[in-house]
């Protein structure tokens, strides 16, 4: 039988040498919940669950002041983070 490198190879005989068994590959991605379909179920957990409103228990009064705050606080940090990317890329 010759080689595969050997210019008088048949083609099954350059095949034969060739062949890789799938046992031996590794798996293209991870069979962990990838970090995409964590953000993905935050996002709808988010987009999903009723905000709170400030009516009830001083305990409900504070959170919806901490819904508040932490909202705006989100919004600022998303909008110096556009502003900065927008000069970087304009600069």
């Amino acid at each position: 039988m010759r080689g595969a490198g050997d210019p008088g190879a048949t083609p099954a005989e350059s095949h034969e040498e060739h062949v890789v068994s799938a046992v031996t590959l590794s798996p293209a991605r991870p069979a962990s919940p990838a970090l995409g379909m964590r953000l993905r179920r935050f996002v709808e957990r988010v987009r999903w669950t009723p905000a709170p409103r400030f009516e009830g228990s001083p305990a409900r009064r504070l959170a919806y002041v901490g819904y508040l705050v932490g909202s705006m606080v989100a919004w600022v940090l998303v909008g110096l983070g556009v502003s900065a990317l927008l000069g970087a890329l304009l600069s």
